[in-house]
């Protein structure tokens, strides 16, 4: 599922009109609650009453108002709540463009001209017609044509897993108007209930008027609001979705095997005189079919055994073994935590004994590994993903406590090991990529975040400096570790 929730442009007033169109809706949708079917019939459009109806008379008037007044009914609650969420997403900014009576003049222009649309192609329907999505079609489509480039938060939700994506409005919007072409070809009143004409005359009608009232120009720069490029989105998307990708692959080939093997414990049908291999696959088809909700819960009854099992398994792995101190191969150790790596050939007990400096420097470097090596992976995946998930307040949070934790703990490796490090580096003849000198450089680094700019742009910068600085300690971890090697061979 994708749900649209609000764009990234700031706005330089408050969507008074918006909100109150919001809120209409809200008050008829209640009101309606407790109506009767009659009077509902009578505020909704019926395209052929409409039609046949004189304007030049107060009934003629009448039915043309329920052009407006359907606009505010709707025929559920999750019909109301998918269209006012369209409509707070993209309407705050459209309303911020025009100014709020433009806006408003805007909004109900649509509602009138898209329904008006619907009823002379449609002159012969007697259905009653309601709801706001001809007025918010048109929303969309003036979003889309004045800020094409604008970033949208959108909720992104595939099987149990939900993002907060950032998608260009013309991806969206795009995306939105595909279907709805696709719908209107497809499908006609006869086999729908969803009047996608009205829709598809709004987005146009939405894209001449705001041209007319703006003038026909983009007012959102691709310069300044695209900040990765193609590459990155289908990267980003990809290493996201690769296991629900998988999964979904998977899953019909499971169940259909499943259903495969059945076919050779179940009672043959009748009506297959001969049992080829062809005609198993058939059987096999029907029994998916017509068992396909146990065959799901089987499905899913194995899936769980397996993770359990898997999940025992490396819980169990992790109490037994722990990684050598020198070269992180796993290793068995005694009771006493003792052991003689097989891999290096690292004593650790020899160690203690002959120089307990050392062991005692090699077991803190491996713990300020661990913190900078997690915490400048996890902001290399939050860049790299940035292209299209959105750094919300709380996430934001989360990275910054987990850089300073982690720079902190770097800063502590070296204050308390300043000697041992610079005896350490000065063994370094040939090639030094970090001196004693740069000791006291590494542990006063910081980000800098003076260049980062404001929005969504200034967090990917801001993060971006973040993992600069932990990727020198990363390099510098890294070497110490070598040389550490090299001392005990």
């Amino acid at each position: 599922m994708i749900l649209p929730l609000s764009s990234e442009s700031p706005l330089k007033r408050q969507p008074v009109v918006t909100l109150g169109i919001v809120a209409l809706n809200i008050v008829v949708y209640i009101v309606m609650l407790v109506m009767d079917f009659k009077t509902k019939l009578s505020w909704a459009a019926i395209p052929g009453h409409i039609a046949q109806a004189d304007p030049l008379t107060l009934a003629g008037w009448r039915e043309y108002i329920t052009l407006i007044t359907s606009g505010f009914m709707h025929a559920g609650f999750f019909h109301l709540l998918f269209n006012m969420i369209f409509l707070m997403a993209f309407g705050c900014k459209v309303e911020d463009r025009l100014g709020r009576l433009r806006y408003a003049l805007f909004y109900f222009a649509i509602l009138l001209l898209s329904g008006l649309t619907f009823v002379l192609a449609h002159t012969s329907v007697y259905r009653p017609c309601i709801g706001a999505s001809g007025a918010i079609s048109g929303v969309l489509g003036a979003y889309l044509f004045k800020f094409p480039h604008t970033r949208i938060r959108t909720l992104f939700w595939v099987i149990i897993r939900v993002w907060i994506l950032r998608i260009p409005a013309f991806l969206l919007l795009g995306y939105w108007l595909l279907l709805n072409v696709i719908q209107f070809f497809r499908q006609t009143l006869k086999t729908s209930n969803v009047a996608w004409l009205t829709h598809l005359a709004g987005f146009i009608v939405g894209v001449v008027l705001i041209g007319l009232m703006t003038g026909f120009r983009i007012e959102s720069s691709a310069k300044e609001e695209k900040t990765h490029d193609w590459h990155e989105y289908f990267h980003t998307a990809g290493k996201m979705l690769r296991a629900e990708l998988i999964f979904l692959l998977l899953i019909p080939l499971i169940m259909y095997s499943m259903a495969f093997v059945t076919t050779f414990f179940v009672e043959t049908p009748y009506y297959y005189s001969s049992y080829t291999f062809s005609i198993r696959n058939k059987h096999a088809f029907r029994l998916l079919l017509s068992w396909l909700y146990l065959y799901m819960f089987i499905l899913a009854v194995i899936v769980g055994i397996v993770w359990m099992f898997v999940r025992q398994r490396r819980l169990k792995q992790a109490l037994m073994l722990e990684p050598c101190l020198m070269c992180k191969q796993t290793v068995k150790d005694d009771e006493f935590g003792d052991y003689i790596c097989q891999h290096c050939g690292f004593d650790i007990k020899q160690q203690r004994e002959e120089d307990p400096d050392k062991l005692e420097l090699l077991r803190e470097l491996r713990v300020t590994e661990e913190f900078v090596n997690n915490m400048h992976g996890y902001l290399e995946t939050e860049i790299v993903q940035s292209s299209l998930l959105s750094f919300d307040d709380e996430k934001n949070a989360d990275l910054l406590r987990g850089f300073e934790e982690s720079i902190s703990v770097f800063r502590d490796f070296i204050q308390h090991h300043t000697e041992g490090l610079g005896k350490l580096l000065e063994r370094d003849e040939e090639e030094r990529p970090f001196t004693s000198e740069d000791l006291k450089k590494l542990s006063q680094m910081s980000p800098d975040y003076t260049h980062s700019g404001v929005g969504a742009k200034a967090d990917i910068e801001i993060h971006r400096e973040q993992h600069k600085i932990l990727g020198v300690a990363v390099q510098f971890l890294a070497h110490v570790s070598t040389q550490l090697r090299g001392t005990v061979e």
